[in-house]
């Protein structure tokens, strides 16, 4: 594990290194570029590696979030703010269909 300092929280969040042998013979090392606090691996754990063939660098940990994490935060927020999008939305027609009544 690869300590990772955040001085805007004052918190030590950990990326694991990982090494693995790939299809063509050779070891790689490579950081996560997801980090932790707690850590989520144990130092000697065995995990999942997925890499391309073609670029074995660009390796990731076969666990949920060090594959899915920047996808969910991104569905996350669009998610959000579309739902506030739409309700700002709905609430401008509610003002201007009372506004055009001529019932008022």
């Amino acid at each position: 594990m690869s300590p990772v300092f955040d001085e805007e929280n004052d918190t030590t969040n950990f990326a694991p290194y990982f090494s693995f042998k790939a299809a063509d013979g050779h070891t790689y090392t490579v950081q996560s570029n997801v980090a932790t606090n707690p850590p989520g691996f144990e130092v000697g754990e065995s995990v999942r590696v997925l890499y391309l063939r073609t670029d074995p660098t660009s390796a990731k940990l076969g666990s949920f979030w060090q594959i899915w994490l920047v996808t969910v935060l991104c569905v996350g927020l669009g998610a959000f703010f579309a739902g506030v999008g739409y309700l700002l939305l709905r609430y401008e027609r509610k003002l201007i269909r009372r506004e055009n009544d001529p019932h008022r």
